[in-house]
């Protein structure tokens, strides 16, 4: 996959980056561009690697980065680069922090364990902005399952609304938005006659297959039509098909908070 990295062209009239000897630019730019880095900045690399891409020797690289360590600007052991100011010039939308999180949870423990040891000595600015990203991640995924949450509970106090109409009917075939606009289409009378012979009408068609489709109840307005079994007439009373509707709704309401109750007894205690 292609990776972009933008490079200010006030990295040449940096002040440090003016005492470095041509070959030291080499190395410091290759370590902010190499096709191995990532958005944290903290990534996996050998010397072979980095000499046979810059094409200086490994003793000359290595050389390099004792100066770059020297003023915190890199850190490099155990063949991982760290770039210390890396997160702090960057410019990241919602996934690419995510993705920032995501690379660092998947480090090595051993290696976490030195970049939080190496804190004092040049980490501050990445280590800060990993925990803010961390938050922000943490309050954007608890934010998305509120608002799911938030929206299935609107869909279940509707009790006519199309996705219990789409569930109690159980023949999930067809464009679900186009049947959604259609459905919100019908007049409040016709959703409650629906849902008062719906129960009955599926009840008649236990074998799907020879359950009409969707559309096709819907634009036949096929809730109006009489309920056959095996060729005989016999209709559920409104009262009983809209218990049995009722039923169907309250057993999907237990089942969305139960699963609801299952989630919040698996968050962490703080």
């Amino acid at each position: 996959m292609e990776k972009r990295r933008s490079i200010n062209t006030k990295f040449w009239e940096d002040s440090w980056i003016e005492t470095l000897d041509p070959k030291e630019k080499l190395i410091f730019l290759y370590l902010l561009t190499s096709p191995l880095s990532n958005i944290l900045g903290i990534y996996q690399i050998t010397l072979k690697r980095i000499s046979f891409d810059t094409g200086l020797t490994e003793e000359t690289v290595l050389k390099a980065l004792k100066v770059f360590e020297s003023v915190k600007k890199i850190f490099y052991f155990d063949n991982y680069v760290f770039l210390v100011n890396h997160l702090k010039n960057q410019s990241l939308n919602p996934n690419m922090k995510k993705g920032v999180v995501e690379i660092y949870k998947n480090l090595p423990n051993l290696l976490k364990d030195k970049l939080n040891i190496n804190a004092l000595e040049g980490f501050e600015s990445l280590s800060n902005g990993l925990g803010k990203y961390e938050k922000e991640v943490e309050d954007e995924e608890e934010k998305e399952v509120e608002n799911e949450s938030e929206h299935m509970d609107l869909v279940l106090i509707d009790e006519y609304s199309f996705e219990n109409f789409w569930n109690l009917y159980d023949k999930k075939v067809g464009d679900k938005i186009k049947l959604q606009k259609k459905y919100y289409l019908l007049s409040k009378e016709e959703k409650e006659k629906i849902f008062n012979t719906l129960p009955e009408y599926v009840k008649s068609t236990p074998e799907k297959k020879f359950r009409k489709m969707p559309e096709t109840y819907l634009n036949n307005k096929s809730w109006n039509d009489e309920i056959i079994y095996n060729g005989n007439t016999n209709k559920m009373s409104a009262g009983e098909s809209r218990m049995l509707a009722l039923k169907k709704l309250s057993d999907a309401c237990d089942e969305h908070y139960a699963a609801k109750d299952r989630n919040s007894s698996q968050q962490p205690v703080n």
